[in-house]
């Protein structure tokens, strides 16, 4: 996977999962590289920076439905 998409994912990630931008951890390009360095997947990257920094889940710290889950449209 080529920077620019890992970046993507990850920004995408951070979004959905944390309401965090790039802007708000304020990643200059020399972090965002050496992150990429560490040759984990998109995912595993947030993961690990999630537990690293006490991050918690937008599901987590406010009862929503993880996204993994599908919503039922009939009650």
């Amino acid at each position: 996977m080529k920077f620019e998409q890992w970046m993507r994912a990850v920004t995408t990630e951070l979004q959905s999962r944390y309401c965090l931008s790039e802007a708000d951890l304020g990643w200059d390009e020399s972090l965002k590289a050496r992150y990429f360095g560490y040759d984990l997947s998109p995912s595993d990257f947030i993961e690990w920076f999630a537990e690293k920094y006490g991050l918690s889940a937008l599901e987590t710290s406010y009862g929503l439905p993880p996204k993994s889950r599908s919503r039922s449209k009939n009650p």
